[in-house]
This record gives structure tokens, sequence and C-alpha cells, in this order.
């Protein structure tokens, strides 16, 4: 079977993943993040998804985007209809799932070179 490289363009790519720590590029970071294809930001705020509020989710929004990842930590978690209401309000596409498929899921979309952010919280 022939295989072929994927080539993915963006800047800040997700390599791995572990509970407790994420691997951006050849980098480990162990706190909450924020990741878009273009930019990284560190130390996000909240540490828990008890910790978060919607208000912190207007970081992602720094860039126009059409889908927001959230990983809700080491277990899935469901955000407030008021949190999933700030995003469908402004006709973005919300997802929410545990850290390591929101660390996959962002992967994936940023080597079809989809227009993604991905909020991550690092327990």
């Amino acid at each position: 079977m022939l295989l072929n490289q994927d080539h993915n363009p963006a800047a800040y790519q997700i390599s791995a993943y572990q509970p407790g720590k994420i691997k951006i590029n050849n980098d480990w970071h162990q706190h909450s993040l924020i990741i878009w294809p273009t930019q990284l930001q560190l130390n996000w705020g909240p540490k828990t998804f008890s910790e978060l509020q919607h208000t912190d989710l207007a970081a992602v929004l720094t860039k126009a985007v059409d889908v927001v990842l959230l990983g809700t930590g080491a277990q899935l978690h469901i955000p407030s209809n008021e949190m999933m209401g700030y995003f469908i309000q402004r006709g973005i596409g919300f997802e929410f799932m545990d850290s390591a498929a929101a660390a996959r899921t962002f992967a994936v979309l940023s080597a079809e070179q989809r227009n993604v952010v991905a909020a991550i919280l690092i327990e």
C-alpha cells in the first residue's frame, strides 16, 4: 500500500497528550492552554472544569474561528447552557470532550487546515 506523509503547515501542533501534560511541537506543558494553528496562549486561567466560567472562553475569539473545541480535563464534563449559548449566538461551532479527545481532534482538524481553536484544561 502506498502511503503519503501529510503535511501540516500549522505553526503550533499537538504532538502528544498524557494526563496532566500536553506536548506542543517539541515542548511539554503542564498548564491549561489555548491553541490555534498559528498561535499559542500558555497558562490559560482555569485549571479544572469547576473553575471554568463562560467569560474564560472569550479568549478563544481573539482570532476568527469556525470551530471551538473545549477539552474539559481528564473526564468529559457538560458545559452550561450559558456557555454553549455563547458560541451558538455567534454562529460558531462548539464541541466539548475530554482533553485527550480535544487534543486528537485539534490535530486532525488543523492538519485539514480548518479554522479551529482548542481550549484545553490540564489538571
